[in-house]
């Protein structure tokens, strides 16, 4: 019972971190900082960092579990497809922007 609630309580803090993305760029928009979105994020880049290290650690623990066989046929397709395609959105930034 306890792992179960770690569990849930993780999934609810991840989904909340991953959720911030669009309430910072709301926030910049709501503020009238639209198109200045990418300008901050190259002022501040400890805030861009965090999101991709966020993005990985999803994508570990979402692997993870993939890897344990805890989940169906169905979403081992679903988790590693959209782990690819998150790693290679995490490269083209990388690529594009830098560290």
């Amino acid at each position: 019972m306890r792992k179960q609630s770690v569990t849930s309580i993780g999934a609810t803090l991840l989904a909340f971190a991953a959720s911030q993305h669009h309430t910072l760029h709301t926030a910049l928009i709501a503020l009238g900082l639209g198109g200045s979105g990418m300008t901050f994020m190259r002022t501040f880049p400890g805030i861009r960092r965090g999101m991709l290290l966020t993005s990985i650690a999803v994508v570990a623990v979402n692997l993870r579990s993939v890897l344990r066989g805890q989940s169906t046929s169905a979403m081992r397709v679903v988790t590693i497809g959209f782990s690819v395609l998150t790693l290679a959105i995490i490269a083209w930034s990388l690529r594009r922007f830098g560290l």
